[in-house]
């Protein structure tokens, strides 16, 4: 993930992180409510796919004269699953925005 400073973090990468998921999918399954259930479903479903496709930390090494085609390739192919992870992390928002709103609706009715 990127921070809206441009600096890279490494927070999906954490092993801990890969269990929010299924916490999140045992926490919907006791929910009566079948809209709250299926919005706290698909926010789990978009934290998995962010953990999924976060980049691995790598330290490249560029030799001068060398060819570093492969260090292009390895970029392009992180800087795609970056794209994937940031889209996945925004739709996470979005439902965890809807499910707060159903769960709001719910507490007041």
């Amino acid at each position: 993930m990127v921070n809206k400073g441009g600096n890279h973090k490494e927070f999906f990468l954490g092993e801990s992180i890969r269990t929010t998921g299924p916490h999140l999918r045992d926490l919907a399954a006791q929910v009566g409510d079948q809209t709250l259930r299926s919005r706290i479903t698909a926010v789990a479903d978009s934290w998995d796919e962010a953990f999924e496709n976060a980049p691995p930390s790598r330290i490249r090494v560029q030799r001068a004269g060398a060819d570093n085609s492969a260090n292009r390739i390895e970029g392009q192919k992180d800087r795609n699953r970056l794209d994937v992870q940031v889209e996945a992390a925004n739709r996470g928002i979005e439902q965890c925005a809807v499910a707060l709103e159903r769960l709001n609706e719910i507490w007041l009715s």
